[in-house]
């Protein structure tokens, strides 16, 4: 039994259960490493968790570089090169991730601006999952209205027309933000998550007491299991979306079972039990979560009496 909000039916079931599902690209993966063995255990499914494989990458980079084919020198074919022996992982201290990610941006561009103009345009890049349906299908089938580019009266741009398009805007837009040695970039440098307290927007409890966390740079995208999602419309890639929590349930000995989330079971900046579990989320850890209450009374430090 697996699940990543994905859609769980067929498209001719008859019943409304809703519009919008994330595409199956996270669910993809973790079908995958469900079929690689008979038995899984603990240290399975943490490695599940943690894993970072972009099924999205995967296919579309091959209709990237397609497209790419032609004649490219310096940088550009730097980056083509990166693309071409990729092996889709999102690590955080990779340039092609970044590349990657920047093309998907640029397309959004490439594909709508010109039909929509700046105002409506924003209803597209500030909701990508309109972007992601319609721009997966258009992978799919090679076609769609707008790769057109209404400001060109002579042709009808193709599919590879808006790639082209949109890889010479990911080269500048990286080279102006990050360098141009292409060596130098780092997924993990521009891409990531800074843990917010809700008192960490006032400038002097943020000066006196620095209750955020982080930032941390991280991999994985909004589409790999692991999580790290970013708004497109923000022109940065700071995460502000992750798993809320991570658990693996050992129903051969409860008492084994696995657990951390991102922050700590207090809100109190100066309690030790504040962010005390970050560094253990950041790095896909965890700490044992004891569940019968022999265990349980064990291992406690504190015991709360209410009157």
């Amino acid at each position: 039994v697996s699940s990543a909000n994905n859609k769980t039916v067929d498209d001719d079931y008859p019943h409304y259960i809703g519009s919008w599902f994330s595409l199956p690209n996270r669910i993809d993966r973790i079908r995958e490493l469900l079929t690689e063995k008979e038995k899984y255990g603990i240290k399975d499914f943490q490695r599940m968790q943690a894993d970072q494989l972009s099924v999205f990458a995967r296919k579309l980079t091959p209709v990237y570089l397609e497209a790419l084919s032609g004649e490219y020198d310096g940088i550009e074919a730097e980056a083509i090169q990166l693309l071409q022996e990729w092996d889709y992982q999102m690590d955080k201290d990779l340039a092609v991730p970044l590349i990657y990610e920047q093309m998907f941006i640029q397309m959004i561009y490439a594909m709508y601006e010109d039909e929509l103009g700046s105002d409506n345009f924003e209803q597209i890049i500030g909701n990508k999952i309109i972007a992601l349906y319609h721009i997966t299908k258009t992978f799919e089938t090679g076609t769609s209205a707008w790769l057109d580019d209404v400001n060109t009266s002579d042709k009808f741009e193709t599919l590879g027309d808006n790639i082209r398009t949109a890889f010479t805007a990911t080269i500048d837009t990286l080279t102006n933000k990050m360098g141009a040695d292409i060596n130098t970039w780092k997924w993990g440098d521009v891409h990531t998550i800074t843990i917010e307290h809700p008192m960490g927007g006032v400038d002097l409890v943020a000066k006196l007491f620095d209750p955020n966390l982080g930032p941390y740079r991280v991999g994985g995208s909004f589409h790999t299991i692991a999580p790290y999602s970013y708004p497109l419309s923000s022109g940065k890639f700071e995460a502000n979306h992750g798993a809320s929590q991570r658990h693996v349930y050992s129903t051969a000995n409860w008492n084994n079972s696995k657990t951390v989330i991102p922050t700590g079971t207090s809100g109190i900046p100066a309690s030790p039990y504040y962010g005390n579990q970050t560094d253990l989320y950041m790095n896909f850890k965890y700490y044992d979560d004891p569940f019968t209450k022999a265990e349980v009374e064990k291992r406690a430090k504190y015991e709360a009496v209410f009157r």
